[in-house]
């Protein structure tokens, strides 16, 4: 069953209203600026510390310090490789220029050699003297 739902009357205390609330304290100044004084302390501390990690990391410049003349010399040395290698490149692209010009006059010549063997009326010895006999035995 649903329980009855009664209306409040004015002799029944609300019971929202016997609920004190606490009052908040009000906050201590001193240990406000103690904590901020802490907190800042601590982030100089770590600032420091960061600024030391890069100034070491700065070091480390592959550009700058004791192996910046080989590096130096590497890095020319793989420009030169590039270089030939382009050049081999394009003298490769040159040779397969070349192979497909003789391939295609090859397929040219192949389809001339046909097309002139087509319009012959003999296609081997064999027939050529088939036919001088022939002609032969005709006269």
């Amino acid at each position: 069953m649903a329980p009855e739902l009664t209306t409040q009357t004015q002799d029944e205390p609300r019971i929202a209203a016997s609920v004190k609330k606490a009052r908040p304290s009000r906050p201590d100044d001193d240990k406000y600026k103690q904590d901020l004084a802490n907190i800042d302390a601590e982030i100089n501390k770590l600032r420091k510390e960061q600024d030391s990690l890069k100034e070491t990391l700065g070091k480390t410049d592959p550009r700058k310090g004791p192996f910046a003349d080989k590096r130096n010399k590497l890095v020319a040395r793989l420009q030169e490789i590039r270089t030939e290698q382009s050049g081999l490149r394009k003298s490769r692209g040159k040779v397969f220029d070349k192979q497909a010009s003789l391939t295609a006059a090859i397929s040219k010549n192949a389809a001339e050699l046909k097309a002139q063997q087509a319009k012959l009326t003999y296609k081997s010895i064999e027939e050529i003297d088939e036919a001088i006999a022939q002609k032969e035995k005709q006269i």
